[in-house]
């Protein structure tokens, strides 16, 4: 049985899995200056500090990100919606509060995706209500050449759409996936 499926193991976070070293691109940052020097993880943060964006050494920017507490339990978010969308080549923001503590991403990542969450459900009481992985996806719309670019949060992709906050103040859209 892997570690993280039992609850008297440490390694049962996602804090304490093989988070991959990163580094912050805000907004204003040359990316692809950061991008040509680095061989981290890239994660791309708006201007509240919101993960947008994440690249792994050498690859494009995913605009589709899933987030997640670094108290969460490997577990719970193998359990969660989000998780459905998890690629191991464009990881886990995990976050410690609202900071970017690293990036679930590669072997160990795929090794428990395949693995999947412990099927025994007595170990999985958890004292409150836990915090829910999120997919944070920027719209793909755009209009006269002018990207919409708003990013939203969701547990799961949306089966159908829904209108786009539009914080570029473009004609009112679906958000675009």
């Amino acid at each position: 049985m892997a570690s993280w499926m039992t609850d008297d193991t440490a390694g049962d976070r996602l804090r304490d899995q093989d988070l991959q070293h990163f580094a912050v691109v805000h907004p204003g940052d040359d990316a692809e200056q950061v991008t040509a020097e680095s061989t981290d993880w890239l994660v791309m943060v708006d201007f509240e500090g919101v993960p947008v964006g994440v690249a792994g050494p050498g690859r494009q920017v995913a605009w589709s990100v899933v987030v997640a507490s670094a108290e969460l339990r490997v577990d719970a978010a193998l359990k969660s919606p989000a998780f459905d969308e998890v690629d191991p080549n464009t990881g886990v923001v995990v976050l410690e509060g609202r900071e970017v503590v690293g990036v679930w991403a590669g072997d160990s990542l795929a090794r428990a995706l395949l693995q999947g969450p412990a099927r025994d459900l007595t170990q999985s009481s958890l004292p409150g209500y836990p915090d829910i992985p999120l997919i944070v996806q920027t719209c793909g719309y755009s209009e006269n050449d002018v990207p919409c670019g708003t990013s939203d949060t969701f547990q799961r992709k949306p089966s159908v759409m829904p209108p786009c906050p539009n914080n570029n103040h473009l004609s009112p859209h679906t958000f675009v996936w």
